[in-house]
Parts: structure tokens; C-alpha cells; sequence
């Protein structure tokens, strides 16, 4: 198995602590891609603008075309 290093979320600090904050109020939790990346916490930002653009801008194409942008 390999190994990567990261920081926990209770030992976060400035701009990770923000993330990690950011992350449980959207998610109700913190995913195990954003705990991977807590050694670069700025392209850990980066790739969280990426990722919630990408997903309101999937809603909205969703709601554009009257459909339900969660299936079930």
C-alpha cells in the first residue's frame, strides 16, 4: 500500500483551516481527495474552484434543460 503524507484537519492552520471549514459546511464532511492535497493548501484552493464551478455550472445547464441534475 502506499503512503502519502497530509495534514489532519484538526491540525490544520490558515488557509488549510479555512478549506477544511469551507469543505464541512458544504459537504458535511471532509473526502479523502481534499485530505490528499493538504500539503499544498493553494493548489488545494485552486482545485476546489475548479471542481464547485464545474458543479454549479452543471446545475444550471441542468436546470436549463429540465433535468434533475441528481438522478435516481
Amino acid at each position: 500500500m502506499s503512503w502519502i503524507d497530509r495534514i489532519a484537519p484538526e491540525d490544520a492552520e490558515g488557509p488549510l483551516a479555512r478549506v477544511c471549514d469551507e469543505a464541512l459546511k458544504r459537504a458535511g464532511r471532509i473526502y479523502e481527495i481534499v485530505k490528499i492535497q493538504s500539503l499544498r493548501p493553494d493548489i488545494l484552493q485552486a482545485w476546489l474552484a475548479h471542481v464547485v464551478a464545474f458543479f454549479n455550472d452543471a446545475n444550471r445547464l441542468a436546470e436549463s434543460l429540465s433535468v434533475d441534475p441528481e438522478p435516481a
